[in-house]
């Protein structure tokens, strides 16, 4: 299985795959995909794509122009020759990235949507209930356009209008969190803890009255896939607040 925090697969993966003979290569995200296709059809190994959001969300005509490097110039035309291949079945993490999937030319009746879990003992309900903690407001995610955490900052404005003590914790890290924290600064009682490890996730929803994910649209056309956060929250108790996506 290959995820995409490789980037490229890594050195001597054709070696190992020659020698234990996989039934089935499964890459998740698109990009990872077609860094692979070459080795899966060397070797006449099956391929799955799993397709999250940005992979397929995102205006093709985006990654052409080269405006997410010109390393990904190519994945446009890279990805409907891997949707060629009878060789290759797609899973989609829901029926809105099927939708797109299919919108930019892959086959519809090679897409599957299977949607992504968690497990649910690791996120158990706190002792206190959220009803009764302190009013903290939690963002967890990369700090990224399409997650619109400036907009909960917007919005959290009106929030410390009208319940002062209220507190919005910002977890995550991502290109847009100095302009986050500059926007957040004029308001106050905002807190940004950078990226945290999966421990901490756990204390910080044991913490909060409320979590938010406000997803939009980024310009580039890239969208929330299935975002785990959201039912790592509901496993944890927290009510959510969310985009109607």
């Amino acid at each position: 299985m290959l995820a995409r925090s490789l980037n490229r697969a890594p050195p001597g993966l054709a070696r190992i795959a020659q020698h234990v003979r996989p039934a089935l290569i499964h890459a998740h995200f698109g990009f990872d995909g077609v860094e692979i296709w070459h080795l899966a059809r060397r070797l006449s190994i099956p391929l799955l794509v799993t397709l999250h959001g940005s992979d397929i969300t995102t205006d093709m005509a985006w990654f052409a122009a080269g405006r997410s490097g010109r390393r990904w110039k190519n994945y446009p035309s890279r990805l409907r020759r891997l949707a060629a291949s009878p060789d290759v079945t797609f899973v989609a993490v829901s029926g809105h990235i099927r939708d797109a999937a299919i919108a930019v030319g892959l086959p519809a009746e090679r897409i599957h949507v299977r949607h992504i879990g968690i497990n649910p003992d690791r996120f158990i309900p706190g002792p206190v209930s959220p009803g009764a903690r302190p009013p903290i407001i939690l963002f967890l995610g990369r700090l990224v356009e399409k997650k619109g955490c400036r907009f909960l900052i917007d919005a959290f404005r009106q929030v410390r209008a009208a319940l002062p003590e209220a507190r919005l914790i910002v977890a995550g890290d991502g290109p847009e969190r100095a302009l986050l924290e500059e926007r957040a600064a004029l308001i106050g009682n905002v807190t940004f803890t950078g990226a945290v490890p999966r421990e901490r996730v756990i204390a910080l929803m044991g913490k909060a009255r409320v979590f938010c994910l406000p997803s939009v649209t980024a310009r580039s056309g890239d969208a929330e896939g299935l975002p785990l956060v959201l039912l790592e929250a509901q496993a944890s108790g927290v009510p959510v607040v969310t985009s109607a996506r």
